[in-house]
């Protein structure tokens, strides 16, 4: 059988339809050996590694709330951000921070951006909520993580599903789970955080087609309608992730054989 990676992509609360297809494909008997995230995808990634289950993620996700995400600086413009961040790292702390990613019994990494050289920095160790914040460090929103000589935020910025990392990882065989390849197409400028959202939607929407790059199987499900800055149709993520899962499952079972 070949070895199963799962590149789990960026998109904020869409992030959730990672929890849906998680869900459909464990009903099917599919498991990964190796897993890789981006983003809000890191954040799933982190807990597919931990041995969570998809159920127990989206019950701590419905207890969240948007304010428990939102702490904003009193100077935006020397902090480097519109939030502090605190509350983030908070949370992240609160289920990652006894953990270190080499301790971790799948093999993972998750992916952020230098702001210093403009690569890309894959964390295959260290600390786990460091590597998640880090990742999920959205630029001008929340503040950059400073780890060694690197600056470091969103992962998004330059890769929405780390596929490639997947295959270094040893995957042979790599599922890419894009909840963030569609962009809506209404949208209204109402200050600057409204702007800095709409500028992380745009870099997401890119294409990702190198032949390094390119998985073997892709999920993309239905969400453009959805705003990933909003978390009040979590629910309907999950189902509309669970949803495309089921009809990649024929796909999937037939590449892993």
């Amino acid at each position: 059988m070949n070895k199963l990676g799962i590149a789990f992509g960026a998109g904020g609360a869409k992030g959730i339809a990672h929890l849906g297809i998680w869900q459909a494909l464990n009903e099917n008997g599919i498991r990964a050996q190796v897993v890789t995230g981006c983003s809000a995808g890191s954040v799933i990634a982190a807990c597919y590694a931990l041995g969570k289950t998809p159920e127990w993620v989206m019950e701590q996700a419905l207890a969240l709330k948007q304010s428990d995400f939102t702490d904003l600086s009193l100077n935006p413009l020397k902090s480097k951000s519109i939030f502090k961040g605190e509350k983030m790292k908070a949370i992240f702390n609160r289920y990652f921070g006894e953990y270190k990613i080499e301790d971790l019994k799948t093999p993972f990494s998750v992916v952020a951006t230098d702001l210093i050289t403009g690569k890309l920095h894959e964390f295959t160790g260290g600390s786990l909520t460091t590597a998640v914040l880090a990742s999920c460090s959205i630029p001008i929103v929340y503040p950059p993580v400073e780890v060694g000589d690197m600056t470091l935020v969103d992962g998004g910025t330059l890769v929405r599903t780390p596929v490639k990392s997947a295959k270094k990882l040893g995957a042979e065989k790599v599922i890419a789970i894009d909840v963030n390849s569609t962009i809506a197409d209404e949208f209204a400028v109402k200050g600057a955080l409204s702007v800095a959202f709409r500028c992380v939607d745009i870099m997401d929407h890119r294409d990702e087609t190198s032949a390094d790059a390119r998985p073997d199987v892709i999920i993309r499900p239905e969400l453009g309608d959805i705003d990933q800055y909003k978390v009040d149709r979590l629910r309907e993520i999950f189902d509309r992730g669970y949803t495309a899962a089921k009809a990649a499952i024929p796909q999937i079972k037939e590449l892993i054989a």
